[in-house]
């Protein structure tokens, strides 16, 4: 049975740093789909892990079944220059969080009928190119961490997928706004859809 042709409403909860540009984020995805996706947002920074635990707690509590890792953060130019605090963050937002979301919501995920994650990477991950080198670990980091997942949870309900957008300049927002599109479409099946995405939008 197709997602799209289901009656029952879909949800999904937009998690970011920015209030504002989340709530604008939030109105402009609930608008575009007329109204069959209700869409919520929550403030939250996804590399704390009290944050984290929240997070958690309120995706148990609407019976999300699905978790799109999407934030992103960088660090570009040669690996001397990089700020110690500013390379904590790649690797936190990028690779720490995605994991830990997921290893504290799997156990609810895993009693759905039917569950998704997905790992919204980078063509960059494990690129040669010079001045990516914290980047890049982070997202080579988060593509392994797919794909030892995806082994570990062979036969069970939970699917879990890589997306890597060729695009250098594609937004994980954007990507993830993509994923979300197509579930509702049907070219992903799922009995019902709630959603959690983790977004990482700059303050405006």
């Amino acid at each position: 049975m197709r997602a799209a042709s289901l009656l029952a409403a879909h949800a999904c909860l937009l998690v970011a740093r920015t209030a504002a540009a989340l709530g604008a984020l939030a109105r402009e995805l609930g608008a575009e789909d007329d109204h069959r996706l209700r869409v919520d947002a929550l403030a939250a920074d996804v590399t704390s892990a009290g944050a984290r635990l929240g997070l958690v707690d309120v995706a148990i509590a609407r019976d999300v079944n699905v978790l799109i890792n999407a934030a992103t953060a960088e660090a570009n130019g040669p690996i001397a220059d990089i700020d110690a605090k500013r390379a904590d963050l790649v690797l936190q937002t990028n690779l720490l969080a995605p994991v830990h979301l997921t290893r504290a919501l799997l156990p609810h995920l895993l009693h759905r009928p039917e569950a998704r994650i997905f790992n919204i990477g980078s063509a960059l991950g494990g690129s040669e190119w010079a001045g990516t080198a914290v980047y890049s670990a982070s997202r080579s980091g988060l593509h392994g961490f797919t794909e030892s997942l995806q082994r570990e949870l062979v036969g069970a309900n939970v699917r879990v997928q890589f997306l890597a957008p060729a695009a250098p300049d594609a937004e994980p927002e954007h990507v993830a706004r993509a994923v979300l599109r197509s579930l509702l479409m049907g070219s992903a099946t799922l009995a019902r859809l709630s959603a959690m995405l983790p977004l990482w939008l700059a303050p405006t």
